[in-house]
């Protein structure tokens, strides 16, 4: 009886590290989440400024055009 109790014992505690390293597990996966939504916000953030700057672009590109149109130089 003594040695199964001990067994018992011995197994409980391995479940309860293997419990441990998996809550640590999840907790490192949770803040690794938290990193890759900060960055994917900030990669939205860049991508918005690029199409800003890319439509700034455009519109310079057409009014210079219409000055050359206008002026017989396209």
């Amino acid at each position: 009886a003594i040695s199964t109790r001990k067994y018992t014992e011995e197994l409980i505690k391995q479940q309860e590290e293997e419990i441990a390293e998996q809550k640590q597990a999840i907790e490192a996966n949770r803040q690794e989440l938290a990193a890759n939504k900060q960055e994917l916000a900030a990669n939205k953030q860049e991508l918005e400024a690029v199409k800003a700057q890319a439509d700034k672009n455009a519109k310079e590109r057409d009014a210079y055009a219409e000055i050359l149109r206008q002026h017989g130089l396209l």
